[in-house]
């Protein structure tokens, strides 16, 4: 698996454990896969074994998903100049053939989601790449990155900056149902 598809954490002079977003901190560390597959071998004593036996396994996780929430306001603030905002304007890139990130909010409605994904669909078919995850934030909160009441659904390219952010969202999303499932005591 590629370095830029793994979190990488590195410890400190205490001995503790913190995420290493840019991958570029200095002192030891280790790569971290986020998928439940890999996760699973951190359990009982796997855990122990890469991070210690007084390494908190709750404190990490919390510092896991601060950062990534971190970084995924951070790059959707980067992001905003370029942002199709909106059902008219997501549909609108979808129609030119755009491949397309696309994050809908958590309380988006069904309608809303049906169309976005049949013309999602659509597109992937006639050969344009569509990514459709699903934030952990009602529309409110997705809206006040963008300066407005309420936001169910932005598009952007899914190249560069993009590819970056679906990657946060995705670890984001998944990092505590995985955590708790897989690293459990």
């Amino acid at each position: 698996m590629d370095k830029s598809q793994l979190l990488r954490l590195v410890v400190d002079d205490q001995g503790s454990w913190w995420p290493d977003l840019q991958q570029k901190a200095q002192g030891r560390g280790c790569y971290l896969c986020l998928q439940p597959e890999c996760l699973a071998r951190l359990k009982g004593k796997g855990f122990a074994r890469v991070f210690g036996e007084k390494t908190d396994r709750e404190l990490l996780r919390k510092r896991v998903s601060q950062s990534l929430e971190q970084r995924m306001y951070s790059l959707l603030h980067r992001l905003r100049p370029r942002a199709q905002i909106g059902r008219d304007a997501v549909m609108q890139g979808l129609w030119q053939r755009e491949s397309m990130l696309l994050l809908v909010a958590a309380d988006a409605s069904a309608g809303l989601l049906d169309r976005i994904t049949q013309a999602a669909t659509k597109r992937r078919d006639d050969g344009a790449a569509t990514t459709m995850l699903p934030l952990p934030l009602s529309s409110e909160a997705f809206g006040a990155v963008f300066d407005r009441d309420q936001v169910a659904v932005v598009g952007w390219s899914q190249e560069g900056l993009g590819r970056i952010l679906a990657q946060s969202v995705i670890w984001l999303r998944d990092v505590d149902a995985a955590w708790n499932g897989c690293v459990e005591q």
